[in-house]
């Protein structure tokens, strides 16, 4: 059997600076789904783990872990004192990865659902191996990753709705991310950079272009969503809407 790539990479040529994506049929009539990168294809299974592993008999290696956790909690009613084990964030950090890498596939195949999953799953990991990694060398390997991660989710959300044909949705999911953001940078203790993080830009300029779409004064929007947070007594969502009003407010008089 010859495993010579040549042909299948000829029939499918790499654009430099493009992503292309595709869902194929496998050899076992299982539907899989493929990125085309410089020198090559990667190939993921749609569904369960990208790589089709079972780690540990799990379904992913968060859910081994997560298990294990709860395993903990149950024998000694608190996570006080419990970390994952040795090993446990590189595999972590390897099985983050690939979600990412099937990320971007369902990205380019507009399969934002699916995208916004996948984003989620490596969410999770950073919050796990924040919370229980033993070294700070492994803690600090994943963490730099969440803005990034939290604006691909909310693109992928906001994306999804207008698919949908839900632009005031849409809105509101770009929302969410910019909250999202600005609570990490807080956790942070670093949230000065969060007026000039890239990754704010991005969702800044995705609500804008959004906003285009939206029938409704966001204004309003977010007015509603203001006094919402007030009777919640969710202060600090309320004070990032106050002051995302008063940014437009100030852009409209300027």
């Amino acid at each position: 059997m010859s495993v010579d790539l040549t042909t299948l990479l000829n029939d499918w040529p790499y654009e430099p600076g493009r992503l292309s994506g595709r869902r194929i049929a496998g050899c076992d009539g299982v539907e899989r789904i493929q990125l085309r990168v410089d020198m090559g294809v990667a190939q993921f299974e749609s569904t369960g783990r990208p790589d089709g592993e079972l780690p540990y008999g799990s379904w992913t290696l968060l859910d081994h872990y997560r298990r294990a956790l709860d395993a903990f909690i149950r024998r000694c009613g608190t996570d006080l004192g419990y970390s994952l084990p040795p090993g446990a964030c590189d595999e972590l950090r390897y099985e983050a990865a690939l979600y990412y890498q099937r990320y971007l596939c369902f990205f380019v195949l507009e399969e934002f659902v699916h995208a916004a999953v996948d984003a989620s799953h490596v969410l999770a990991i950073i919050d796990l191996c924040e919370r229980y990694a033993a070294a700070d060398d492994d803690r600090e390997a994943i963490l730099h990753f969440r803005p990034y991660l939290l604006t691909a989710r909310a693109r992928a959300l906001a994306l999804a709705e207008m698919v949908a044909g839900r632009p005031a949705q849409a809105f509101a999911r770009v929302n969410d991310g910019l909250y999202a953001l600005l609570c990490s940078f807080r956790r942070a203790d670093n949230e000065d950079c969060y007026r000039t993080s890239p990754e704010v830009h991005a969702l800044e300029g995705l609500r804008l272009t959004i906003g285009r779409h939206v029938t409704q004064d966001p204004r309003i929007s977010l007015r509603r969503l203001l006094n919402a947070a007030v009777h919640e007594e969710r202060y600090e969502d309320a004070a990032f809407i106050r002051d995302e009003l008063g940014q437009r407010a100030h852009r409209r008089q300027s």
